[in-house]
Order: C-alpha cells, then structure tokens, then sequence
C-alpha cells in the first residue's frame, strides 16, 4: 500500500497541534480568569493579612473577630478603625478572648491604623 504524502498533509499534520495548543491555551486563560473573578472574601482577608505580614497568629484572630461580627466582606476590619473596633467588641462579648489574645488585638490596631 503506497500513500501519496503531500505537501498539504504535512501542513495538516503540522496545523493540528498548534491549532489544539492555542484553543487549548485560550481555554486555560478563560478558566483562569473566570477562577480570578470568583475569589471569595475569606481570600481577601488572607491576601490582606499577607500583604501587611501578620503572622499565622493574627490572621486566625482576625478572622476570628470578623466571624464573631459577621462582618461582610471581613476584608472591611482593615479599612474602617471602627470596624476593627465593634468587631473586637462583639468577639469579646460572644468569644472566649483570652487577655493574650486581647493584647494582640491592640498591638494589631496599632500596627494597622497606626
């Protein structure tokens, strides 16, 4: 059996992988994006805690105090001092703060607002 190749196979051959690269590419890029816009604000408040270098510490009790507040977005407590600061009220009064944990409190609302 002699099959004839051509010109035109081997630009067909050549084609398919780079056209399957690109649309396969293009998907990833789409999916990547789409992942992008639908981050989620307990990842915001990670992002915000890393971008000011708090410690593991700090960023289970901030996130603590955002939940005892149901502060949405939580991200909010790093904006408005006053947040921050009804939020710690309302984690006082529902949570079992310990006075360790109350001190870092302060130190983080110095840190954060100054």
């Amino acid at each position: 059996m002699n099959v004839a190749v051509t010109p035109m196979t081997y630009a067909i051959l050549l084609a398919v992988p780079i056209v399957a690269g690109v649309l396969g590419f293009a998907l990833y890029c789409y999916h990547d994006r789409s992942q992008r816009l639908l981050e989620t604000s307990d990842q915001l408040l990670l992002q915000l805690c890393k971008l000011h270098q708090l410690h593991y510490q700090h960023q289970i009790l901030l996130h603590t105090i955002a939940d005892a507040a149901e502060l949405d977005p939580p991200g909010v407590i790093f904006v408005i001092p006053e947040e921050f600061d009804a939020a710690v009220r309302r984690a006082v009064e529902t949570q079992q703060l310990t006075v360790r944990e109350q001190k870092l409190l302060g130190q983080l609302r110095r840190q954060m607002f100054g």
